[in-house]
């Protein structure tokens, strides 16, 4: 069962701490904000992941105007959602996200959340913290006129995988990009 509303002046809300454009009933608070540690059930048991969209809506697997609460990246790499904001299917998890590849830190939070967007594979490869990744990117510019085909702020820079549109990596970089390059040019800025 997926959350349905229909927009109307007391249910628009269109900020990132409910959902980016689709109407939601603002009276319902979800119980989990984006990078916090939850475990997901299977059917069969229950596997760890962080959360990385609120009153998420994939308008090719969902009706018009349906959302769910939550969409979470697994530790897996698998990227679901929670079709309901209670125990049976999502609840707080005391497991903690496997260290960053870059600093080596385990802690995540809400502001800088572990994530794992790319096809690195491995017990522990290819997690890192959104900020580590944009300190990589913004380090490898001076490089980028000698070798532009290897882009941070597009892929990974060791798998080579494009971060997929719409999620964590792929807006925080594309943020940064366009802070550090400009709206107009974007990366074309330093290449040229």
């Amino acid at each position: 069962k997926h959350l349905n509303f229909w927009p109307t002046s007391q249910t628009m809300k269109f900020d990132d701490d409910k959902c980016e454009g689709v109407a939601v009933n603002v009276t319902d608070r979800l119980r989990f904000k984006v990078g916090e540690r939850v475990e997901c059930s299977d059917g069969v048991g229950f596997d760890p992941g962080t959360i990385v969209q609120l009153w998420y809506n994939d308008e090719s697997q969902f009706e018009k105007n349906e959302v769910v609460p939550y969409q979470i990246s697994l530790d897996d790499g698998t990227m679901i959602y929670a079709p309901e904001d209670t125990d049976n299917f999502i609840r707080k998890s005391d497991r903690s996200p496997p260290p960053c590849w870059i600093c080596f830190d385990s802690e995540s939070s809400t502001d800088n959340p572990i994530v794992r967007e790319c096809a690195c594979r491995g017990e522990d490869s290819g997690f890192v913290h959104v900020q580590c990744l944009i300190r990589l990117a913004k380090s490898k510019v001076p490089h980028l006129r000698s070798n532009p085909d290897v882009n941070p702020y597009k892929k990974c820079l060791t798998c080579h995988r494009s971060f997929a549109p719409f999620r964590l990596c792929h807006k925080a970089l594309t943020k940064e990009s366009y802070r550090l390059f400009g709206k107009e040019d974007h990366m074309e800025n330093i290449l040229a």
